[in-house]
């Protein structure tokens, strides 16, 4: 204790046994202060070859979200921040134009619904480079089990990506390569994110490539069968040692039906981990029943999303506003606005010609009261034309509800085929 200390204590003292328990309790609290120091240094070195960083927030869901409170030597090394410059500040620093809005309205709707949440987007360093971070989110309770702040394990898994995408690119191009399009196959990490799902896959799960891109494996295989999966998986420690082992599961169509198949599963290891790559055989009758389902619409359902211009998928929040969850990449080449643009609340009917907005909202009615639904109206072009369009508009039902969750919807162009009265 230095003397400045003792003289400050002494001066704060009625007497010498007030003065000598004003001591003990200082020294009291300086050792908790340092065994605690201790813990955590002991907890971040026992975690640092796990996780890049660590950030811990409050639960505060207003005025940009949550504040950061703690942050780990691995978060500023991974960030270029200091604490200093963090502190009191919302993960929002590290976002940008490419982070993805979509994962974002994902997490938020987790943290307010006190849920744990894994995923990914772009993210921006103090000197303004991306990255690609992945987090890994959890709630920390007091000792009466209250909710008090978040913890997020993260990662850099900027350089493990591209060694995805080059594999990808280089040794499976699943949609130009006739042989390999044949069959049903899919992409996928350790931790079952899913890297890349031929059209084979989307086609008998009936997901698009960009929802399948923010989802895992897990989310597409029964959950009894999917701990079965996860247990066989970890257990494999060489490449291509799944190679002769086939494991029957049950996938989950985007309908809610079952489908029973067979999965064929090879490691490939990469510079920057491990990919697993899944060849599935479709062992179930369920897709006759998926085609049942939507009988009345298949002629035309089938002739739209297959040569549909673009696809989208709309939801409605609980005060009416409409958000565009995700749109195909052709989305900019039809109507000349780019994407991020449109997946703001209440942006998606600013797209629509204003005489023909009764047109749309008449169809997003019908399609969320479970009709699969076709309407014609126009579009605004952003450089100020109009794009003619058919919509197939198609509920998506929550399999548990039964209640409509979100629209599903493809896009022919047919400008060229319409009257110029028309425009």
């Amino acid at each position: 204790m230095s003397d400045e200390l003792k003289q400050l204590l002494k001066s704060s003292a009625k007497d010498e046994a007030a003065y000598r328990e004003l001591v003990t309790v200082y020294d009291q609290l300086g050792s908790k202060l340092e065994q605690s120091q201790k813990n955590l240094w002991l907890l971040e070195q026992a975690i640092k070859n796990d996780y890049d960083s660590i950030l811990i927030t409050d639960l505060e869901m207003v005025d940009g979200g949550p504040k950061i409170v703690y942050v780990n030597e691995g978060f500023t090394k991974m960030t270029g921040y200091s604490r200093e410059e963090v502190i009191g500040k919302t993960p929002r620093i590290l976002q940008g134009p490419k982070t993805d809005k979509g994962t974002l309205e994902h997490l938020k709707q987790s943290l307010l619904d006190g849920h744990s949440f894994f995923g990914q987007a772009v993210n921006y360093r103090k000197d303004g480079s991306e990255f690609i971070n992945q987090w890994d989110i959890h709630p920390i309770y007091d000792e009466h089990g209250e909710l008090c702040y978040w913890v997020s394990y993260q990662h850099d898994i900027t350089t493990k990506k591209r060694a995805e995408a080059m594999y990808v690119e280089q040794d499976a191009d699943f949609d130009s390569m006739e042989e390999l399009s044949k069959r049903t196959l899919i992409d996928f990490d350790p931790q079952g994110h899913v890297i890349y799902a031929n059209k084979a896959f989307r086609a008998l799960t009936g997901f698009a490539k960009e929802e399948l891109s923010k989802m895992s494996i897990w989310d597409l295989i029964n959950q009894r069968h999917a701990h079965t999966l996860k247990a066989q998986l970890a257990s494999m420690n060489m490449p291509g040692e799944l190679d002769t082992n086939r494991i029957k599961t049950v996938l989950i169509h985007k309908s809610g039906v079952p489908i029973q198949v067979e999965i064929k599963c090879h490691f490939h290891e990469l510079t920057e981990g491990r990919l697993v790559r899944a060849s599935i055989q479709n062992l179930s009758l369920q897709k006759r029943i998926v085609k049942t389902l939507s009988k009345r619409n298949i002629n035309f359902s089938s002739l739209v999303e297959k040569n549909s211009d673009f696809t989208y998928n709309l939801k409605i929040s609980s005060d009416g506003t409409v958000t565009c969850e995700w749109v195909s990449d052709s989305f900019i080449k039809v109507t000349g606005h780019d994407s991020d643009t449109i997946l703001q609340r209440d942006s998606w009917l600013n797209l629509i010609h204003p005489e023909d907005v009764s047109v749309f909202e008449n169809h997003l009615r019908a399609v969320f009261t479970g009709k699969s639904r076709v309407a014609e109206y126009r579009m605004i072009h952003a450089q100020g034309g109009v794009v003619k369009v058919i919509d197939y508009g198609k509920p998506i039902i929550d399999p548990r509800t039964g209640d409509v969750q979100s629209m599903s919807g493809a896009i022919m162009d047919v400008t060229k085929d319409r009257e110029p009265s028309l425009s």
